[in-house]
């Protein structure tokens, strides 16, 4: 039957086949507003006036739009240029001009999308927009005069290469809620807030852009983490006029974990503002001439900001509210207000090896910007201080190199507990380091050398440590304290040559000044003015060109064991109730001076100069005390240059070391016990530490007997490997301290002793050893045993000191100890013989400290007597007739309860095992036809071998018997039977006659 519908059927498909290839291959013309449905390349024939709605609108994949570079004009509100409301793929929108809508290009949920050279201008809403999509590429594309430029939203892989984007409202290029951004060589200028800006988004990459001139931010980031914004160019993105707001070349707000790094970003209000940003990078940025802060950071911690510039604004670098961020080799040059680096409220920062010069401040720390460290800065030449802190505590401030500023370093504001050490701050234009109303600050081993006034100073500042600094050549005082800074302590310094006092307290109280030198200063080594209640003891004031230690209006004050020579004056009072004792005054124009005062305590001094007393002329109503008791010490040393002063030319018939008169100096100061000339220098005896002795504890106790046969002893001091300075306390006849803990070596000490006439003695160095640690003990070939009786134990003992070494022996028959010798490295029993045993041994080694290890033991046998070996079956030289036999053997030991026995025969080992000693021990043997040598080998634990061999024939075949001349009958009685008999071991042939008789 025919079909009558065939042909219709073959056309139709035919009809389909070619509209599916039209589709696929060729373009399609768009003239008017349209939607496409169909998945196909099309293109603009012409411009397009959409009177309303969407002019464009696509429902399908797989399309291309070329717009040829003709223009598609809206007319607003509610409008959309082109429009896409997925989902679909693989759209290309090129060449595309798209005016005057809500948004030119809107793309929705699409997966594909491909946008180039094409622009959007003067829409109301965005220019191109790409929502809830992905894989996206916006290439050299221009918007320009729309309320945001260029943006997608909610989308991931985006990639922006190359675009244009000024002049909008909002932002230039924006992604939000995105991830795996690419915005790469785009210039975003003149928008009206952000030029670029990532919100909500993560995982993406802003490099080689150009954002400049936009109104707010050239680059913005919101809550979003992991981006890298790298090589891009944004400057003078601010209004302009008005008051400053945040505006910044680049912003990140609650933004975290970023790299921002190798930018150029200068000329805004901020070049890199942080907001609440934690833990970004921030590296090899110029952030300069920025008009506030280069870089600044507010609310945000953890950051690392290294090697930028931020040059020429008026901040270089802020903090606010900011901890734990850390700046390294930033250099911040020529800003004009406050501060190079200022931290307001922000604490456990750490600034280091920052380069800031020529600006306002340099570094500058406020309001309680607390436990930040500030280290290796070289800072220098800024208008005013170098590093400033205000009311912020518990600063380190260390190694930075601080000069030709203004001010060096300037503490002050009731700032606290701050640390200022090794640092070099010199040549500054008015101070080195200065504190003012701040307490319990440490200043340590800095360089405050010629500076424009004072090297230290402390102006109303109490508590605080002065050690060991360099305060000299400056052009007033070396270190100065005035107005009520109480309770310091100034020990160690080196305060020379400086053009006013060495060291000076004016109107300063309860001070320590100690162990410092203060020679060569223009007017006097240590000077106080209106202070009362200082100690000053043991300081060198010499060579200066006024008075070596002056006190003016002064009361209450100690000067103890200072050297004050070669001055123009030793000391000076113009003040009363002052201790004076126990000073070497040499060599000045006068030794002491003392105005209209009264009531100082001058005794056990040395004076030796050309004049030892200066009073004026009002002095004689005023009473000072040249002496004390004989049992104290007496009155003073009054000798001359010339050999004539009263204590070498008075006697001392008694010998009490006194002069047997009174020395009246004046009308009412008499020194009643001057105190002769005394060349004795005290005798020393050491008690312990022992000399060449070993100590098992770090600190050990001192025990020394000082004696003067003139005087009294002053003090005992011990000095410890050039380092360690111990004074002794008298504990009745003997003086008496603690190492305190020393580390393990070896020491060598030194005592000396000074009388009260300043006579010293110091012994020649004894050393001692500090051991606290257990001899380590290795006994060497630990699992061998021995079959000789002497050199058995070979002992390593390694330890500071010597050693000896005890071996503790014990076997079942004795128990006893030797010592070891030292032989050749090791320890050893060279002379103890061993008898033949099991033993069990400890070693004890116990150094010259004390110190003992009894750790190691070892077990061991000595033997050297081979073990027996019986064989009882069977026995040697014997004939069997088989050749399966039983070997019954014995091996017995004098020390082993078991040895290896190795069975041969023939030289073939059968047999090979360990076997119990004293026990009869069978093994079952083949042996061969023939003699067969069966040989037992027994070997003990010490190598010791006892052997035994024996022969066996073995014969298993009879012997061939043949009667010869065999007669019937014969006539003789003997050599009657004639027998062959054939046989390797023939014993014997007997003959059996008629069944009753053998014979053989």
């Amino acid at each position: 039957m025919k079909n009558p519908n065939f042909k219709t059927i073959i056309f139709l498909t035919f009809l389909i086949s070619l509209t599916f290839i039209s589709s696929v291959s060729a373009d399609t013309a768009i003239n008017d507003s349209c939607t496409i449905s169909s998945s196909a390349t099309y293109y603009l024939n012409n411009n397009i006036n959409c009177s309303s709605g969407t002019a464009i609108t696509i429902t399908c994949d797989d399309v291309v739009i070329d717009g040829n570079g003709y223009i598609i004009d809206g007319t607003g509100t509610g409008s959309y240029g082109i429009y896409a409301m997925g989902p679909c793929t693989n759209i290309t929108l090129k060449n595309l001009n798209v005016e005057n809508f809500e948004y030119g290009i809107y793309l929705e949920n699409v997966e594909n999308i491909i946008l180039n050279n094409n622009t959007a201008n003067g829409n109301e809403l965005g220019g191109i927009y790409v929502q809830s999509s992905s894989n996206v590429t916006f290439t050299n594309n221009t918007a320009s005069l729309n309320y945001g430029g260029i943006a997608s939203g909610s989308s991931s892989n985006v990639t922006f290469i190359g675009n244009t984007a000024d002049s909008n409202t909002d932002c230039g290029i924006v992604s939000s809620f995105s991830s795996n951004n690419k915005i790469i060589n785009n210039t975003v200028k003149s928008n009206g807030k952000r030029g670029i800006g990532l919100y909500y988004s993560s995982n993406s990459t802003i490099t080689n852009n150009i954002a400049s001139s936009n109104k707010k931010y050239g680059i913005y980031l919101l809550s979003s983490s992991n981006i890298t914004i790298k090589n891009n160019t944004a400057d003078s993105n601010y209004p302009g006029g008005g008051f400053p707001d945040s505006s910044s070349n680049i912003y990140l707000d609650s933004s975290s974990n970023n790299t921002v790094i190798n930018n150029n970003i200068n000329s805004s209000y901020y070049g890199i503002y942080l907001d609440s940003s934690d833990d970004n990078e921030v590296t090899n940025n110029t952030a300069d001439s920025n008009i506030i802060y280069g870089i600044y950071l507010d609310s945000s911690d953890d950051n690392k900001v290294t090697g930028n510039s931020a040059n020429l604004g008026n901040y270089g670098i802020g903090l606010v509210s900011s901890s734990n961020n850390t700046f390294t080799s930033n250099t911040v040059n020529s800003t004009f207000q406050r501060g190079a680096i200022e931290l307001q409220s922000s604490s456990n920062n750490v600034l280091i090896k920052n380069t800031v010069n020529s600006n306002y401040h340099g570094i500058c720390l406020f309001s309680s910007s607390n436990n930040n460290t500030i280290t290796g800065n070289n800072v220098f030449l800024n208008n005013q201080t170098a590093i400033l802190i205000s009311s912020s505590d518990n600063n380190t401030i260390t190694n930075n190199t601080v000069d030709s500023n203004n001010y060096g370093i300037f503490i002050f504001s009731s700032s606290d507990n701050n640390t200022i050490t090794n640092n070099t701050v010199d040549s500054n234009n008015w101070g080195g380091i200065y504190l003012d109303s701040s307490s319990d600050n440490k200043i340590i081993n800095n360089s405050a050398k010629s500076n424009g006034q004072r090297g230290i100073y402390l102006d109303s500042s109490s508590n605080n440590i002065i050690l060991n600094n360099n305060a000299t050549l400056n052009d007033d005082c070396g270190i100065y304290l005035q107005f009520s800074s109480n309770n310091n302590t100034i020990t160690g310094n080196t305060a020379n040559s400086n053009n006013e006092s060495g060291i000076q307290t004016d109107y300063s109280s309860d001070n320590k000044i100690i162990n410092n030198t203060a020679n060569s200063n223009i007017r006097n080594g240590i000077h106080s003015y209106y202070s009362s209640d200082n100690k000053i003891i043991n300081n060198t004031a010499n060579s200066n060109t006024g008075t070596g230690i002056s006190l003016v209006y002064s009361e209450n004050n100690t000067i103890t064991d200072n050297n004050a020579s070669l001055n123009h004056c030793g000391i000076s009072l113009s003040s009363s109730n002052n201790s004076i004792v126990h000073n070497t005054i040499y060599l000045n124009n006068y030794g002491i001076y003392i105005g209209d005062y009264e009531n100082n305590s001058i005794y056990i001094n040395i004076f030796n100069n050309t004049d030892n007393l200066y009073l004026s002329s009002y002095s004689v109503i005023g009473k000072n005390y040249w002496n004390t008791s004989k049992e104290q010490g007496g009155g003073n040393y009054w000798f001359t240059p010339t050999g004539t002063g009263f204590s070498e030319i008075t006697p001392d018939w008694n010998n009490d070391g006194y002069c047997d008169y009174q020395y009246n100096l004046t009308v009412n100061n008499t020194d009643y016990l001057p105190i002769l000339w005394d060349k004795s220098i005290p005798e020393i005896n050491i008690i312990t530490p022992v000399n060449e002795t070993a100590y098992n504890t770090s600190s050990i106790s001192i025990n020394i007997t000082a004696n003067d046969s003139l005087s009294n002893i002053s003090s005992v001091t011990v000095e410890i490997k050039n380092i360690i300075n111990i004074s002794l306390t008298l504990n009745e006849s003997y003086y008496m301290g603690y190492t305190g803990n020393l580390s393990d070596g070896v020491y060598n000490i030194t005592v000396t002793a000074v009388d009260l006439k300043g006579n010293t003695n110091t012994t020649e160095p004894i050393t001692f050893t500090v051991d606290t640690i257990n001899p380590e003990v290795v006994i060497n070939h630990k699992e061998d045993d021995y079959n000789y009786s002497t050199n058995i134990l070979n002992v390593t003992v390694d330890d500071a000191s010597a050693v000896t070494v005890v071996a503790e022996i014990n076997n079942e028959n004795m128990s006893q100890n030797i010592a070891l010798e030292n032989i050749s490295g090791y320890f050893g029993n060279t002379t103890h013989e061993f008898a033949q045993g099991e033993y069990s041994v400890r070693i004890y080694a116990e150094d010259l400290a004390g110190n003992v290890n009894s750790s190691e033991t070892v077990e061991f046998m000595v033997d050297w007597t081979a073990p027996i070996v019986s064989i009882e079956i069977p026995t040697n030289g014997s004939y069997i007739s088989f050749t399966n036999l039983k070997l019954n053997v014995t091996a017995t030991d004098n020390v082993c309860e078991s040895v290896m026995c190795n069975i041969s025969v023939n030289g073939v080992t059968v047999n090979s095992s360990e076997v119990n000693t004293s026990e009869t021990l069978l093994f079952d043997l083949t042996i061969t036809e023939g003699e067969n040598n069966i040989s037992v080998v027994s070997i003990d634990d010490n190598g010791n071998i006892g052997e035994n061999t024996i022969t066996v024939v073995v014969d298993t075949v009879n012997p061939e018997v043949t009667i010869n001349t065999v007669e019937k009958s014969y006539s003789h009685n003997s050599s009657i039977l004639n027998v062959s008999v054939s046989d390797i071991n023939l014993d014997s042939v007997l003959a059996e006659i008629n069944g009753l008789e053998n014979i053989t």
